[in-house]
């Protein structure tokens, strides 16, 4: 069965809801006053680690689809702040894992008994398959953005800037 094509209206009520999402920065804002100001970055290691239980650095760039540079720069944040620590594996000397700390993991209860309660709310009315859905989608809408090239697929901002009062394109 093919999938109806998506209309124009769907495109802008889904944007709409996507950018008043994140003109609210609630979500983000009380996330970082948590961890004292971490970065994004920082804050997808934590989530990982926190989800995941320790990991090397490289695993962690794996599961979160970056580079290892990026991954160790975002656990050179978390240690930094006092919420990771790197630990000799007692099995293999060579191998460094990281793990959350006590501190972390504390932030980390408050930031899903807070948020965690804002998003299974948001996902109570949804059936598993429903839910799938909507991490496919949001997955996608994410992948999609960070596909983009820096310029834009050849468009240059001002293609992206809407026409001043008056003036038509």
């Amino acid at each position: 069965m093919s999938k109806p094509p998506v209309q124009r209206s769907e495109v802008l009520r889904i944007s709409d809801l996507l950018i008043r999402f994140l003109q609210s920065g609630q979500m983000y804002a009380r996330t970082t006053s948590y961890a004292g100001g971490l970065s994004p970055g920082a804050l997808r290691a934590t989530i990982r680690l926190a989800a995941g239980g320790p990991a090397m650095v490289g695993d962690i760039a794996t599961s979160l689809g970056v580079s290892a540079s990026w991954a160790s720069r975002a656990v050179d944040e978390l240690v930094r702040a006092g919420l990771a620590d790197r630990v000799r594996s007692e099995v293999d000397r060579r191998v460094v894992d990281v793990r959350l700390t006590a501190r972390a993991t504390q932030w980390i209860d408050e930031v899903v008994a807070t948020h965690g309660a804002i998003v299974a709310r948001a996902l109570s009315s949804l059936d598993a398959d429903e839910r799938a859905a909507v991490c496919r989608f949001l997955d996608d809408l994410v992948s999609g953005y960070a596909d983009e090239e820096p310029s834009n697929n050849g468009h240059t901002a001002a293609a992206h800037t809407p026409p001043a009062a008056g003036t038509s394109r």
